[in-house]
């Protein structure tokens, strides 16, 4: 009777797995989408220019900041009903670079997927991924955003920007300085200086040397009298 039992609960326990297993897999969408598919989780990043760079420091929980050109994103962790970030970037692209960071240093991995050729992962060790690299010349691009086993048990928040080359494709990559939002926080101020100060109405005690010379004066002045005393 009780091998019995046993065996119910461990049958139970099995198809309560294979349950969320394919409940997880069936709501994996693909990036990119067959053609045809779903396209709804697909992001089409939206490109600034340079030299119109917002500069100042933003927090990564502040909404509809663009640091540096930089979007917002986030993988959840455990979430059967939201698939992974999925970005497409358009262009005419020859080389591209891809930034990303974690201000926690949470661990995430990215995936390429460039047409005709195998997908590549990524995944970060130090809270940023800084690719840049020649890419088969095509009109658009996806990449995904995921966690591995590795990664923390907790949703992932990050800053990700693209960018595309410009003149000729390896010079160009050689150029980028791979700056991140984390790059414009203000410097913590190690110690203040304090400023001079004066009290109005006080006068200013003469230097050292200046008493020295006033003292050895009236000494020579009395030693002169004293001199002249006697020879009268």
């Amino acid at each position: 009777m009780a091998s019995e039992q046993v065996c119910r609960h461990a049958v139970a326990v099995f198809l309560h797995i294979t349950v969320a297993f394919v409940v997880v897999q069936g709501t994996q969408a693909t990036c990119p989408p067959p053609p045809g598919g779903n396209f709804s989780h697909v992001v089409d990043f939206p490109f600034i220019p340079e030299e119109k760079y917002d500069r100042n420091y933003s927090d990564i929980s502040e909404e509809g900041k663009r640091p540096l050109g930089f979007m917002k994103g986030i993988v959840y962790y455990i979430d059967e009903g939201r698939p992974n970030l999925c970005v497409r970037v358009k262009g005419d692209i020859d080389s591209i670079e891809a930034l990303i960071e974690t201000p926690s240093n949470a661990r995430l991995c990215l995936r390429d997927n460039y047409p005709n050729s195998d997908a590549t992962d990524m995944c970060m060790t130090d809270g940023n991924i800084n690719l840049c690299s020649t890419a088969p010349s095509s009109k658009e691009v996806y990449f995904e955003f995921y966690c591995d086993s590795v990664c923390s048990q907790s949703d992932v928040n990050f800053w990700y920007r693209f960018e595309l080359s410009d003149g000729d494709p390896e010079e160009w990559c050689r150029k980028r300085n791979g700056e991140l939002p984390s790059s414009l926080a203000p410097l913590p101020v190690s110690h203040t200086v304090k400023p001079l100060t004066t009290t109005q109405g006080s006068t200013a005690a003469p230097p050292t040397s200046a008493l020295l010379t006033i003292g050895l004066s009236l000494i020579v002045s009395v030693l002169c009298c004293n001199l002249q005393m006697k020879m009268f």
